[in-house]
């Protein structure tokens, strides 16, 4: 548009075109759009209710959208709020919050909740098939987007889950504090790193991983550390892990809600939802989250502080030196912003 702006191309009306749309969006070489709704479409049997379990769109340029996947809330899934990620074989891959499985503990813990998530591949002719069905020991509620390699493989993380016994896990949710996941090129399903709440990290909402050339996984979770306020941690190609930072409510900032960026010298860039943290409130009358740069050797540092209930989520972006982003509140509206922060 001629001095910028904003331009709506599509509103969703909550009904059989989705609502809430979520996670990472797509863009083909002709211009359409792909991406997921977290609700609307199917509002039967577990879809029951005012949410829906969500779709698969594309939206063409020119603002015509065509659902080609409902979520039913079976065995397919329900939910899928992380978005997708493509493959070089013209796949989609996603997750979904909830579905999959009809029986087990994902179940038994809440009404509202009817099975653990599930991993999926979809085409654009709605051709479907669940790739993994999470089972609680094996992972809980994958949120955030999953990340691609070169190679075929899918990683990604889940909410809870894992199977953890560590005391600050169970105090919160029985089946974990949450774990990062592999599935191979060949459908193989593996279990990466099993949070352990603290001094481990613990907890990834949002939070997708990050490769590095050499096959190191970066992430961060919203709790865990040693402070429990949110930790950034690596798993070696090895299969180790280690917790680079842990956040302490401080100015350093607290619950980060979202992945990481790496740049060429190896730091890594997020940000957190809140921070400092007040007891009473969460925030501080004057600040509420960061943008934050930590260096390979662990070094944490602030570049910007958020002003009130601005709440950053969402992966950052860097280009030519800057890093792009989104929040939930504040603006003149307080109704979120798009920010550009200095690296």
């Amino acid at each position: 548009m001629a001095g910028g702006g904003e331009k709506v191309l599509y509103s969703f009306t909550g009904g059989s075109d989705g609502w809430g749309p979520a996670g990472r969006m797509l863009r083909d070489g002709n211009g359409y759009l792909i991406g997921t709704a977290a609700g609307g479409g199917n509002f039967g049997g577990n879809c029951g209710g005012v949410n829906g379990c969500g779709t698969a769109w594309v939206l063409s340029p020119a603002g015509k959208l065509r659902v080609f996947y409902t979520f039913t809330g079976g065995t397919d899934g329900a939910n899928p709020a992380g978005g997708l990620v493509r493959g070089a074989n013209g796949k989609f891959y996603g997750t979904t919050e909830q579905g999959g499985s009809t029986a087990g503990p994902c179940v038994a813990q809440s009404v509202s909740q009817f099975g653990c998530g599930v991993v999926f591949q979809l085409d654009r002719a709605g051709t479907y098939a669940v790739l993994h069905t999470f089972t609680g020991a094996d992972g809980q509620f994958p949120v955030a987007a999953l990340t691609l390699d070169a190679s075929g493989n899918l990683y990604g993380t889940t909410l809870y889950g894992g199977g953890s016994a560590s005391s600050a896990c169970t105090s919160q949710q029985p089946s974990g504090c949450g774990a990062v996941f592999k599935i191979d090129a060949l459908g193989n399903y593996s279990l990466l790193h099993t949070f352990n709440g603290t001094p481990d990290a613990g907890w990834p909402e949002e939070n997708d991983v990050t490769l590095d050339a050499a096959g190191n996984l970066y992430g961060t979770t919203s709790g865990g550390g040693a402070s429990q306020w949110g930790a950034v941690y690596k798993i070696a190609s090895a299969g180790t892990e280690s917790v680079l930072y842990s956040f302490t409510g401080g100015n350093d900032g607290a619950i980060p809600r979202s992945g990481l960026i790496r740049d060429g010298k190896g730091n890594l860039y997020g940000s957190t939802s809140f921070g400092p943290i007040n007891s009473s409130v969460q925030c501080t009358a004057s600040t509420c989250g960061v943008v934050f740069k930590l260096t390979p050797a662990g070094t944490e540092t602030v570049l910007h502080r958020f002003p009130g209930r601005s709440l950053p989520v969402g992966d950052l972006l860097l280009d030519q030196g800057y890093l792009y982003g989104t929040t939930l509140g504040g603006g003149s509206g307080s109704a979120g912003v798009v920010f550009k922060v200095k690296e």
